[in-house]
């Protein structure tokens, strides 16, 4: 618009693509990816991004599973969730009832599951993931 206040002004727009990952413990040795599709739009320092990556075999690494790939560093103090949907294979145990990605000053986020009941966040590790599960995300940050 018009608007040339620099208060007002859009400090910046960009739209692009991300390479979403997953590691178990820090690492995916034999993890085979069969898709994988990430976009984010970034508006000043607000980031959204969506992705989804589909497993072909999970491999052997353990340990807790971390969402990598992020366009833009998480910045101090943001936090964010975002659902997971469970149809590829999460499995978040008798006691889960969802899945979230909860992230906070790091730029590889600890995939948690939720338990409605009382139970509280769980960290997810690579014995909750089917060897072809799907990670689907759907998030904003702040960066």
């Amino acid at each position: 618009g018009s608007d040339t206040a620099e208060a007002n002004a859009l400090d910046d727009y960009e739209q692009g693509t991300w390479t979403i990952g997953l590691t178990f413990g820090g690492d995916n040795v034999g993890m085979g990816i069969g898709r994988r599709d990430g976009v984010y739009t970034k508006i000043g320092n607000i980031v959204h991004v969506t992705g989804t990556m589909q497993l072909t075999t999970k491999g052997s690494s353990t340990g807790t599973a971390r969402l990598t790939g992020l366009p833009y560093s998480i910045g101090s103090g943001a936090a964010a969730f975002s659902p997971i949907a469970d149809r590829g294979g999460i499995n978040v145990g008798s006691n889960g009832q969802g899945a979230a990605i909860y992230m906070q000053n790091t730029n590889t986020p600890i995939i948690y599951g939720y338990d409605y009941d009382g139970t509280g966040n769980f960290p997810l590790n690579n014995s909750h993931f089917g060897s072809t599960a799907e990670l689907d995300v759907n998030f904003t940050y702040i960066i």
